[in-house]
């Protein structure tokens, strides 16, 4: 992740110990804050912060009973969400323990989404 010094290290630091966790979110940063990323030309904060964000979702994704919270998260942030979906395979790719956990709250997100289209609240 060159040219962000600061969120690579965050990532670096907070995943170290799931390399395929690191590739993910080195992807979804890089889609993020590249030249046509939703946050492209966002300040150096506002990257840390997105860091931060990845950092804290994917290692909350293997807690329990907290799938519907980061969900609605994701679905805060359509961008952040279509990143996650667009670079899961990484996770299954490189043997990340994250993978599963990641693909059911992905999958959490997209039923809540559904149901939030058809006006009938989350299940």
């Amino acid at each position: 992740m060159t040219g962000h010094p600061a969120a690579s290290s965050i990532l670096r630091d907070r995943l170290v110990a799931d390399s395929g966790a690191l590739y993910f979110a080195e992807a979804v940063f890089a889609q993020l804050v590249g030249p046509a990323g939703a946050l492209g030309a966002a300040p150096a904060a506002a990257r840390q912060e997105l860091a931060a964000k990845l950092a804290d979702i994917l290692l909350a994704s293997t807690a329990g009973g907290r799938s519907d919270d980061l969900a609605l998260r994701l679905l805060a942030e359509p961008a952040l969400a279509a990143a996650f979906f667009q670079n899961l395979d990484l996770l299954y790719t490189h043997s990340s323990s994250y993978a599963d956990a990641a693909s059911a709250l992905l999958m959490r997100t997209l039923e809540l989404a559904s149901h939030d289209e058809n006006g009938d609240g989350p299940p």
